[in-house]
């Protein structure tokens, strides 16, 4: 329900909520389930208290996301000499992983490519399975320098690195599945059907490597970019990002 709350109340401002009557029924339900939303305690649920309870609903999540999120086994590896290309390596204990190298899950985050950080995902129910997992971040789109694809590029370029380090981490290179969400799903479906971007005579060894996968799980992920046609079939603002 709380999240609910979070969801709902983020879509209007204080300013819409004045003077409106459908508004104020949702305070004063939304008062009946979280009580402790009203600050004052003064009966009455005001917009500026049920954001400051959105606000701080949003922290505790964070925080708890934090404080239970597994710590990877490999942080931070650099696959390029931008800031934003790094990612994360969790691989599974022994006994999950059984005999022989580990499959691999490659995540990429969402966010409309402007926002969004790899530390959002889990990777506890594939370490489960004996699944190794990786999550990346890549560089974000500025409008200016930074356009599309370079944040596909910059997925490709992961599975490459990931397949050119297989060996240290005893990842089965034959075994690779690309997920992500939003975003990250375009990501996956850009690299999953883009022709193989491996190029065999690089002098660069991460560059030679394939960017085939065995699997694709796009989540929640837009298949058409064309601002034209998204105007034109679900309607929105004139200047579609």
């Amino acid at each position: 329900m709380r999240i609910l709350l979070i969801a709902i109340v983020g879509l209007v401002s204080p300013a819409c909520a004045q003077d409106n009557p459908a508004m104020e029924q949702r305070l004063a339900k939304w008062l009946q389930q979280f009580p402790e939303a009203d600050t004052n305690k003064d009966g009455k649920l005001t917009m500026e208290e049920a954001n400051a309870f959105k606000a701080k609903m949003q922290e505790q999540r964070q925080a708890d996301k934090k404080k239970s999120r597994v710590e990877p086994t490999h942080a931070d590896v650099k696959y390029g000499d931008h800031e934003r290309q790094v990612f994360d390596v969790w691989l599974p204990e022994k006994e999950k992983a059984g005999e022989g190298r580990v499959p691999v899950l490659i995540f990429f985050h969402g966010g409309g490519f402007v926002a969004g950080d790899k530390k959002g995902f889990d990777p506890s129910s594939f370490l489960e399975a004996g699944i190794a997992c990786v999550s990346s971040n890549y560089r974000f789109v500025d409008g200016r320098e930074t356009l599309c694809p370079i944040p596909m590029q910059d997925g490709a370029r992961v599975v490459q690195t990931v397949r050119h380090r297989a060996d240290e981490w005893n990842i089965d290179s034959g075994r690779v599945a690309i997920s992500g969400s939003s975003a990250g799903a375009v990501m996956t479906l850009w690299i999953g059907y883009h022709d193989d971007l491996k190029q065999p005579d690089s002098e660069d060894p991460v560059a030679r490597q394939s960017t085939r996968a065995t699997c694709l799980i796009p989540l929640n992920g837009p298949t058409n970019l064309n601002p034209d046609w998204i105007r034109k079939h679900i309607g929105g603002a004139k200047h579609v990002h």
